[in-house]
């Protein structure tokens, strides 16, 4: 074997570097390809990176390209069904919108699909839209009033048609009520859903048999507060003695449960049809729908969650004023559940309207008054101060039971709103023992008002819940505004008796209160913007209340403040 020389290899090891050079050269360079094609060429394709299919000596790739596009088309046109109810899915537009989900089956904490849950959910899907077909072909007249609104019912055994529903519901998942609850309300707000009824079986040997819940989105959510928000059981569980996850059984299962479905059903057309008219702005109606309910629904067990027909019932009774319906329905629902916390919410906000129309029953109202005030049924209010006193305190006790009971209810959420409405519960019964005179028990009472609303304002983040915040925070200035009221009083009695200090403490408080009423309700109108979408809770809390009492509080400290630069 030959050996290369010394200068040999020298010489490669020269063109190795030169080589290496000038690659690093060319990184700065553009490609350049040059060709030469002859007359007559064809298929000639001269560059880089050119896809080109040539079959036969001819260029087919706009053909692969267009079967390509066609492909893509038919996929899309078969795909798009399955993702339009992700970007886009269709709104129920009836005047009271009812989704019925699925009823799974709960059994070792998970939720699972059910063929029986399913066909029971069919089942009561099937009676209510009967119900409903049946009075509207009738055009029926339920003691003078008019003919039903449009409620609108969805289920996943309708059929997906174009520009109605393209939802599927599918069961509640969840193995707690407030899981379940939070899918409920998911779907509500996806759907424009005011009502959602769920359900699940329960393979619990104790309690073995169909659980059905509801959800409700009430529009008065975002008005004021309303009792009925939320989730709630539908009665007990409707019991069944056979193995209700045996396919062998689940026939027998069935024809045990349906019956006791079906009641419940009648008792959720009901409902339905009050709310219809609720939400129309037509509580007389409401009320008079669900007083002939009570009647039709006789054979309903007291036991088997009867207490919610007298909860609605009771609510429609507050909203007409029929204080003493509104009682008896409260009353009733609590003898027949004393646990039952959305009761005693009902009672407590009875009590205290009829203790707050006290103090505008037997005057004229001036325009502003009339344009912000309802009158109506004003003669059913405490006819005297020592009455209203009493509805206030009654008030009290009942909400403060409910306050007790709210975190172990059904649905726990409620909280906050039942130390709200407690607030402003207090706040009356300040305003009542103020009219009194009696000025100590007139401050225990609203420094328990200014305890609750500040425990409310505080699970009620502005941007999550402006409307609630917004309450609270009027709830506050008023009864801040009481409290300056009392420290005036405090400044004159001092005044008197000669009590120089005294007298300028209390002035300087009531300078202090003022300041943080004018806080309050500039909290309020701060959340103008974000509720523009809720008219009636901008007129009543933002133009009727924030906006006009804090220009008179600011007026009253400008005025104290003015007095003690004279001084």
């Amino acid at each position: 074997m030959s050996e290369k020389s010394p200068e040999s290899n020298g010489q490669e090891k020269q063109n190795w570097l030169l080589r290496q050079w000038q690659r690093v050269r060319d990184i700065a360079k553009r490609d350049v390809i040059i060709a030469q094609v002859g007359e007559g060429a064809q298929n000639v394709a001269v560059g880089k990176n050119i896809f080109q299919l040539n079959v036969g000596g001819r260029n087919i790739t706009p053909y692969v390209l267009m079967i390509a596009l066609t492909l893509l088309i038919i996929v899309g046109y078969f795909l798009y069904p399955l993702a339009e109810p992700i970007w886009n899915p269709w709104q129920m537009r009836g005047s009271l919108n009812i989704a019925v989900a699925d009823f799974g089956i709960l059994s070792d904490g998970q939720m699972k699909r059910s063929d029986l849950g399913s066909d029971l959910s069919a089942s009561m899907y099937e009676e209510l839209a009967s119900q409903y077909a049946t009075i509207k072909a009738a055009a029926s007249d339920y003691s003078s009033r008019t003919p039903v609104n449009d409620v609108l019912i969805w289920h996943d055994t309708m059929p997906a048609t174009r520009g109605e529903k393209n939802v599927y519901f599918g069961v509640m998942d969840g193995a707690t009520p407030q899981e379940r609850a939070d899918a409920a309300a998911a779907l509500a707000k996806r759907i424009n859903a005011n009502i959602v009824i769920y359900g699940y079986l329960t393979t619990d040997s104790s309690t073995e048999g169909l659980v059905l819940e509801f959800y409700f989105d009430s529009p008065a959510i975002a008005e004021e507060p309303d009792a009925a928000m939320g989730s709630q059981q539908m009665g007990a569980t409707i019991a069944a003695d056979v193995p209700l996850d045996d396919p062998s059984t689940a026939s027998m299962a069935k024809l045990q449960i349906v019956p006791a479905l079906s009641l419940r059903s009648g008792a959720v057309f009901w409902l339905t049809q009050a709310l219809s008219y609720d939400f129309a702005n037509q509580p007389e109606v409401a009320l008079q729908i669900l007083q002939e309910a009570e009647l039709q629904l006789a054979e309903w067990p007291d036991a088997d969650g009867k207490e919610i027909l007298y909860f609605f019932l009771g609510r429609a009774a507050l909203f007409s004023r029929e204080f003493e319906e509104a009682i008896r329905a409260g009353e009733t629902a609590i003898a027949i559940n004393p646990d039952y916390v959305n009761a005693y919410i009902l009672l407590g906000l009875t009590y205290m309207d009829r203790a707050q129309l006290h103090f505008v029953r037997g005057r004229e109202l001036t325009p502003e008054e009339a344009a912000c005030t309802s009158a109506k049924n004003v003669e059913q209010s405490a006819e005297t101060l020592e009455g209203a006193v009493a509805d206030a305190e009654q008030s009290v006790a009942y909400l403060e039971r409910a306050a007790r009971l709210a975190p172990t209810s059904f649905w726990p959420p409620i909280e906050p709103s039942v130390h709200m409405n407690l607030g402003l519960a207090y706040r009356v019964l300040g305003l009542a023992r103020i009219f009194e005179q009696e000025y100590d028990p007139a401050g225990e009472a609203l420094a328990s008002a200014a305890t609750q609303l500040s425990s409310a304002l505080a699970a009620f983040p502005v941007e999550k819940s402006p409307q609630y915040f917004a309450w609270s925070q009027m709830g506050l200035g008023l009864t801040y505004r009481l409290q300056a009221h009392l420290s005036s009083v405090d400044e004159l009695l001092a005044t008197e008796a000669g009590q120089t200090a005294e007298a300028a403490a209390a002035k300087a408080r009531t300078v202090a209160l003022l300041g943080d009423t004018i806080n309050a309700y500039q909290a309020c109108i701060d959340q103008k913007e974000v509720t523009r979408g809720f008219p009636v809770f901008q007129k009543k809390v933002l133009e009727c209340s924030c906006v006009p009492y804090r220009e008179s509080a600011e007026t009253a400290q400008k005025t104290l403040l003015e007095e003690g630069k004279k001084e």
